[in-house]
């Protein structure tokens, strides 16, 4: 049987995943205003570089003894490594270097339907419409309307406003029923 992540699970991993990112982007921040490469820094810190570069783009929770290791190789105190801001709009919606980026709203859909085990015709009836406007809209034909985003973001508990972001819509082919 397989079991559903609540929607509880789904905040606490989205907000760890929040913090992993601002931590890393803050990492890399830091490693970077101080002129070190990721192989000095591995040398320094004895930390191996694939661990660096993970931890720099938050696809790792990395442990205290890797954070003391990484601010002993910096040359800072490790808790100038835990000096960065968590605000909503910190985390993936900005890259490494703290610049804004923008949120794929096909990409989040995607993967909260992945998340919480909702298929297209699951989606369909939570928005009350049409499986063929579901697959348009999750192959980048067609956006979402300002009541679907509102629908979504109250069903999966998110901010509606990323379900609007601009995305490059796919034109469809003349002649093809897609």
């Amino acid at each position: 049987m397989i079991r559903r992540t609540s929607r509880a699970e789904l905040m606490e991993q989205y907000q760890l995943e929040k913090l992993l990112s601002s931590f890393g982007g803050h990492l890399r921040r830091v490693r970077l205003s101080k002129g070190i490469a990721i192989k000095i820094l591995e040398e320094r810190s004895r930390v191996d570089s694939e661990t660096i570069s993970r931890c720099e783009k938050g696809f790792v929770n990395p442990g205290m003894l890797i954070i003391l290791k990484l601010a002993m190789g910096l040359g800072v105190n490790y808790l100038e490594l835990f000096d960065f801001p968590l605000d909503a709009d910190v985390s993936i919606n900005r890259d490494i270097t703290g610049q804004r980026k923008d949120v794929d709203p096909v990409s989040l859909i995607r993967f909260l339907m992945e998340e919480q085990a909702v298929t297209k015709d699951d989606l369909a009836g939570i928005l009350q419409t049409s499986k063929r406007l579901i697959s348009d809209i999750l192959n980048y034909r067609r956006r979402l309307s300002k009541e679907s985003a509102k629908v979504l973001s109250e069903y999966f508990r998110v901010d509606p406003a990323v379900f609007l972001a601009d995305y490059k819509l796919v034109p469809r082919i003349r002649g093809s029923k897609q």
